[in-house]
């Protein structure tokens, strides 16, 4: 499934104008990598990357470029950009339902995508597969938003068989979503339970290293050792802002780093 073209052009548009302003908001790359002159603005795929990672987490800047407008846009199109605020990142399951669609799934909910210029599956190659991307709303479909690394894992037969018999769940209780619409309603509480996922994964973590923390010669302790319940947790707290302030601009290859081996695919153009 895919857009037309004049839709596909207009999505490129409308979202190189948004990440433009993004840039000049938030400055999360040099201006060699983004760079922001007259239309039609020059667009480096590593610096947009960045710049619409940390976009997402800032949903105000939407509010600010369609309240200025600095590219004249129709009501339609600043009807499109405001609803990116309902963007959604995570990292998919992505495979086929027995019907035939390609489906993204992750926290218990199932997304069928619209590919840009390319269908899905020339994008990601064999299914099943992981991928991480941001899902938006446009044009009555949903998309992912031109950017997609690709976890070139090898899901195992019991991995798979969890991860098929959940999917199998979420269709039959109709956590299924075909359009930006929809996408628009569950975006919020799924966001809210990525982040609560992550923050135990992270609490989980400081956990394990407390229990190993009891230093030999030569080793550090954890920092969170002899902290109070309080202490503890704002600490947890500090370091996830931390987090979040800095990890969507750290250098593009460190991202790519962080699996032993992926790689990254930016949505063609025509």
């Amino acid at each position: 499934m895919l857009l037309n073209s004049k839709d596909a052009r207009r999505f490129f548009i409308l979202f190189d104008n948004l990440s433009a302003y993004a840039h000049d908001r938030l400055r999360v790359v040099e201006d060699e990598e983004f760079w922001t002159g007259e239309p039609p603005r020059g667009i480096g795929d590593a610096g947009q990357y960045k710049t619409v990672n940390a976009l997402w987490n800032e949903p105000a800047i939407i509010d600010d470029y369609v309240l200025q407008n600095p590219d004249g846009l129709g009501k339609s199109d600043l009807r499109v950009v405001s609803s990116w605020k309902s963007a959604y990142h995570d990292t998919f399951y992505v495979t086929h339902t027995p019907a035939g669609d390609v489906v993204f799934y992750a926290e218990n909910y199932v997304f069928v995508v619209c590919g840009l210029t390319k269908e899905i599956e020339d994008m990601v190659g064999t299914l099943p597969t992981m991928v991480e991307t941001t899902m938006l709303p446009y044009a009555q479909s949903i998309v992912y938003d031109q950017h997609m690394m690709l976890y070139p894992i090898d899901i195992g037969p019991n991995m798979r068989g969890t991860l098929d018999r959940e999917l199998a769940d979420a269709l039959s209780g109709g956590r299924l979503a075909r359009t930006g619409k929809q996408l628009m309603e569950v975006a919020p509480q799924l966001e809210r339970k990525r982040k609560e996922r992550e923050f135990e994964d992270f609490r989980h973590a400081i956990e394990l290293e407390e229990r190993a923390a009891a230093p030999h010669e030569g080793q550090r302790a954890s920092i969170l050792l002899g902290m109070d319940d309080e202490e503890r947790h704002e600490a947890i707290m500090r370091h996830m802002r931390e987090q979040d302030a800095s990890s969507d601009s750290q250098d593009m290859e460190n991202v790519i780093k962080k699996t032993l081996d992926g790689w990254w695919h930016k949505a063609a153009r025509t």
